[in-house]
């Protein structure tokens, strides 16, 4: 499965291409930015924090409650 803009462009950002195996573990399309400062964007910050969450977190179907819970839990056991 490839997911792109027709011009490959989008408010300026060049969009990378999700595979079909990347779909199936919860990613999200990550822009690219040809700029520091591009990387920065919300668009593009939001997907790769999204993108580094472990896969049981990101398919998790569940409540939004049991969610954050497990989002707290894993941040915790990265911070310390």
């Amino acid at each position: 499965m490839t997911l792109t803009h027709p011009r490959g462009y989008f408010r300026g950002f060049t969009l990378g291409v999700a595979s079909g195996e990347e779909c199936l573990q919860g990613d999200l399309l990550q822009p690219r930015t040809e700029r520091r400062t591009g990387d920065r964007a919300f668009t593009v910050a939001a997907p790769r924090a999204w993108n580094r969450l472990p896969t049981e977190l990101k398919l998790t179907r569940s409540t939004t409650a049991t969610f954050w819970r497990h989002l707290k839990s894993f941040l915790f056991r990265t911070a310390y």
